[in-house]
């Protein structure tokens, strides 16, 4: 397998029978480069498989992993373990014929994440396997200017699909005005002085439609230099259980900073999810 980045290929090698393609080793540890994807794909792909031995594959890197799934069909599930982007355990589980009908699916995890699975050893009318690409890659840096900023977060899916942003991370004497709409002429539907760091359940708010837009500047108590702010933002209708949503329906999320404005992360952690 070459591995490229730039014009700098590097190569990875193991025995290989022809006759038998695998493109990776079971129970293996691979560091990850910045820019350079590993191509983790099933045995034999675009056939089925023909070892249906439990194997495991850990990935690490110095920031994040992103894994974009273009193709999975199984019986059983193949699991994704490791820290979310919030440095919280999640363990996601992809199986079936569907996963990636309508589009690639894209799982983030922070330095860390292991893929497991095990192929049933059956008879199927259809080809079983998978095609996931995995890279590293390096975080946003978060907000930095003192004051003010000001972003718009544009809705990804259709109407009626609503905007929503979770607010978790720590902050420091930060006042974050949000509006319902694409300037502050828009109705307010968040004003609150953030503190020392958020306690207990994210604050979360959603808009009334396909807008929202973010205002972040110090309150009085803040002598900082600079202000530190994440959030993370989805594009859902509330109220539509997962597993009645539409297959087109694109769940994003990720972590807002100064050069972001929309279609930012796909499905990093749970928190992505509507309530069941």
């Amino acid at each position: 397998m070459v591995r490229r980045k730039g014009t700098k290929a590097t190569a990875l090698h193991w025995p290989t029978n022809l006759n038998r393609r695998a493109y990776f080793q079971c129970n293996s540890t691979v560091d990850l480069e910045n820019g350079t994807p590993f191509f983790l794909v099933s045995q034999n792909y675009p056939y089925s498989p023909f070892d249906y031995s439990y194997c495991t594959v850990t990935f690490n890197s110095e920031d994040a992993i992103r894994l974009a799934i273009y193709d999975l069909v199984t019986i059983d599930a193949v699991v994704f373990e490791g820290p979310n982007l919030s440095e919280e355990p999640a363990r996601i589980s992809l199986s079936g014929r569907h996963v990636t009908d309508d589009e690639p699916v894209a799982l983030y995890f922070s330095k860390s994440v292991t893929v497991s699975f095990a192929f049933r050893n059956t008879s199927t009318y259809y080809t079983r396997g998978f095609y996931i690409l995995v890279d590293s890659y390096t975080r946003m840096q978060y907000e930095t200017e003192k004051c003010c900023d000001v972003m718009l977060i544009d809705g990804i899916a259709p109407p009626p699909y609503n905007v929503t942003i979770y607010f978790f991370t720590p902050t420091y004497g930060i006042n974050l005005d949000v509006y319902d709409g694409v300037d502050a002429d828009a109705d307010a539907i968040y004003t609150r002085w953030l503190y020392d760091k958020l306690d207990g359940a994210a604050p979360k708010i959603s808009s009334t439609g396909q807008h929202i837009l973010i205002r972040i500047r110090p309150n009085i108590y803040n002598t900082k230099a600079t202000l530190d702010f994440q959030a993370m933002v989805t594009d859902w209708q509330p109220g539509v259980p997962l597993d009645k949503r539409p297959r087109s329906i694109k769940w994003d999320c990720g972590y807002i900073g100064k050069h972001i404005t929309s279609r930012a992360l796909q499905r990093i952690d749970y928190k992505c999810l509507p309530h069941r």
